[in-house]
């Protein structure tokens, strides 16, 4: 088990600046640290007297599964949309008469079906990694130590 020790000795260690949110840093950190095959546990060391360290974390790092949930919404709109162009494309290019345009038409229509590729490829399994990791952060022991 690999114990992720947080020190926040000032409250703007812990929210962000011009909100009570948790700090993009503090979770940025804490999913830094968490790319391990074991288990994690996050102990929070603190001379503050804030009430629920905890459950400001875990609503931090809910917040972002639900960021990366709508950048997978985002990607995957975007997938349908390249890949129907791309099939028009395709299409069109089979229309077309003169050899140069027709060309033309196909190679865009390929860019837009590999663009499709691609996103699934590197983009969607580095967002599934991230959520993996979110959610083992979420379920983990989290300990504050006040000090």
């Amino acid at each position: 088990m690999k114990n992720i020790i947080v020190n926040i000795r000032r409250e703007r260690d812990l929210y962000e600046k011009y909100s009570n949110e948790v700090s993009s840093e503090l979770i940025e950190y804490l999913i830094d640290e968490a790319k391990v095959k074991d288990d994690v546990e996050i102990i929070v060391n603190t001379r503050l007297d804030i009430k629920n360290i905890d459950k400001l974390i875990k609503s931090g790092l809910e917040d972002s599964i639900k960021d990366i949930k709508k950048i997978d919404k985002f990607y995957d709109n975007k997938q349908v949309i390249l890949f129907i162009v791309g099939m028009l494309f395709l299409i069109v290019s089979t229309l077309t008469k003169p050899e140069i345009i027709k060309e033309l038409i196909l190679i865009i229509g390929w860019v837009a079906v590999w663009e499709v590729m691609d996103i699934a490829i590197n983009i969607d399994s580095k967002q599934k990694y991230n959520k993996k990791i979110v959610n083992k952060l979420i379920n983990c022991k989290i300990t504050v130590n006040n000090k």
